[in-house]
């Protein structure tokens, strides 16, 4: 059994707000953060919107959405029941299929299920090189626990998504951005889903 801290993105705003009183920094021009990222950047102006003079997200919700949830909770039972190793990677391919669209998996193995499956363990590999169990387990548990007030957010908000996203649909952003007191919504049409703020870099960067 895998235990870890329980880790919250309110927990890592705070800790960035600790960063900037020790550099002496009151205020920050733009705070902009993608996926996970984007959720703790809206943890952040919520605590602190005095010292957030516009904020940026990119896939990034209120609140998880529950589907999501029940994807992570497969992947955590996953890597609890899988030997060292094992586990996490089989858990990580799984997730591989929620960050991108049924569009472009169609696209690119619908002949090829040989290279859909190596694809899956290439993924898989490769994030037990970056991660433990433990260090996975806290972050995806982090993510269920995310909640905000998108009222109690006074910062300008951009509020950028994407029309395959799984993970932060746009349904779930446009009510985001209804309870946002000043908010601009973008949305984006891609074929990557979720993995669009890694991919749509020429769309994001004018943004």
């Amino acid at each position: 059994w895998i235990t870890s801290a329980r880790v919250s993105t309110h927990d890592q705003a705070e800790r960035i707000l600790e960063l900037l009183d020790e550099r002496e920094i009151s205020a920050v021009h733009t705070a902009i953060g993608s996926s996970y990222g984007g959720m703790v950047a809206l943890a952040l102006a919520e605590l602190a919107p005095e010292r957030i003079r516009h904020l940026v997200t990119i896939g990034a919700a209120h609140r998880p959405h529950p589907l999501a949830t029940a994807w992570r909770w497969i992947q955590r039972q996953i890597t609890a029941l899988g030997t060292p190793g094992q586990g996490l990677a089989l858990a990580r391919a799984l997730a591989m299929t929620s960050y991108r669209s049924d569009r472009e998996l169609d696209a690119r193995f619908a002949q090829q299920p040989e290279a859909l499956e190596s694809w899956l363990k290439h993924h898989g590999a490769l994030f037990t090189e970056r991660f433990t169990e433990e260090e996975f387990i806290a972050l995806s548990s982090a993510i269920d626990l995310h909640s905000v007030t998108p009222e109690a957010i006074e910062t300008p908000t951009t509020v950028v998504g994407f029309d395959s996203d799984l993970l932060a649909p746009p349904w779930l952003l446009k009510e985001l951005v209804s309870r946002l007191p000043r908010a601009t919504h973008i949305e984006l049409s891609t074929i990557y889903g979720h993995d669009g703020f890694l991919k749509e870099t020429d769309a994001i960067a004018p943004i």
